[in-house]
């Protein structure tokens, strides 16, 4: 995805999920959401996330990477792994998800935050085994 961080930013969000729906609530498989310190206030942080069984599940929180900059150009990949999500950042691997919900249960990508976007890709790689 080719994007950008706005000024001033508070955060951003993207949700592997299953459904376009808001209500009633989707299964989301994988919820990405970097968060911006006020003022300077405070450490940015990558909070990662799955909601299933109609609830939130235990959060992981990491800091966020020097290259996440609000009006700096930036790209980033989800990657889906045998086991895991991998999130690269302009090359640079920043985090890491373990499966709480199926990956094959994802259908929809919803994206809202303080981010502008011009560019997404979507790809899919088929594994056939010998």
């Amino acid at each position: 995805m080719g994007r950008k961080i706005k000024m001033l930013p508070h955060s951003f969000y993207i949700n592997l999920q299953s459904g376009h729906k808001i209500w009633p609530h989707p299964e989301i498989a994988f919820h990405f959401n970097p968060r911006f310190a006020k003022a300077n206030v405070g450490k940015h942080i990558i909070c990662k996330n799955a909601w299933y069984n109609g609830k939130w599940d235990k959060e992981e929180r990491t800091e966020i990477a020097a290259d996440f900059c609000p009006g700096k150009p930036f790209s980033l990949e989800i990657v889906c792994h045998q086991q895991t999500y991998e999130v690269i950042l302009n090359s640079k691997v920043i985090a890491e998800f373990y499966f709480r919900v199926e990956p094959t249960k994802v259908d929809t990508i919803y994206i809202q935050g303080d981010i502008k976007i011009w560019d997404i890709v979507l790809s899919t790689i088929r594994l056939v085994k010998d």
